[in-house]
């Protein structure tokens, strides 16, 4: 979530969302796995096929939460995979 600018990974920038333009960067580094670890499943239309979708508790989407907290979520996730 994004107080100072709400929903900006589904704004349009240029042709496509500002989520779309970022999975595109990402998907021409090889040899990477990516993720999207996300509590919102608005987004499942914008993920192409190569992102991985790793779904986030709603309790990581406060405000409180903090960075470390949130990625220590995602590496415990990720151990599954």
């Amino acid at each position: 979530n994004s107080r100072r600018l709400p929903n900006k990974n589904f704004l349009q920038l240029g042709d496509m969302p500002m989520c779309r333009h970022i999975f595109n960067t990402l998907g021409q580094i090889n040899d990477i796995d990516i993720f999207c670890y996300t509590s919102n499943i608005g987004i499942m239309s914008l993920i192409p096929d190569y992102v991985r979708y790793l779904p986030r508790n709603k309790k990581y989407d406060d405000d409180s939460v903090n960075a470390q907290e949130l990625f220590l979520s995602a590496i415990k996730m990720l151990k599954d995979y």
